[in-house]
């Protein structure tokens, strides 16, 4: 990962990311830093096949249960029993020792709401097409 330092002020270095003096090049990791996102609340929904996890911005990211298979194979207990890592930037459940982060949680959502809005214009042009070639 290539990244850069930031300064606030001329001839200091401001720490951005907790013990590394660095500001990172990825757009997500960006994001959760300056807009100072964390994770505080993980919902799960099996039957939907849903993950839901809740952030300090009160959005919610809803994830399918499905994107991670253990999670998915784990019982409810298991799923149940999480605890946050490195002050919300990531959940760990010691039962199943499953590890992930928020800019995975962030990356899968945006994944999982492209594919549902590309599959749901999709749909849509070829209901049209058809339409136009009956006409």
């Amino acid at each position: 990962m290539s990244t850069r330092t930031r300064s606030s002020q001329v001839g200091a270095s401001t720490s951005v990311r907790n013990e590394v003096n660095v500001w990172p090049t990825d757009a997500i990791e960006r994001t959760i830093i300056e807009q100072d996102i964390r994770v505080v609340d993980v919902h799960f929904n099996k039957a939907l096949d849903l993950m839901m996890i809740v952030l300090n911005t009160r959005d919610v990211l809803r994830v399918p249960l499905s994107t991670y298979p253990s999670l998915a194979k784990a019982t409810e207990a298991q799923r149940g029993k999480w605890d946050v890592l490195g002050n919300g930037y990531g959940v760990h459940w010691p039962a199943i020792d499953e590890h992930l982060s928020l800019k995975g949680f962030l990356r899968d959502s945006m994944m999982s709401e492209f594919l549902h809005q590309w599959s749901v214009k999709g749909r849509g042009a070829s209901i049209r097409r058809k339409t136009r070639t009956k006409a």
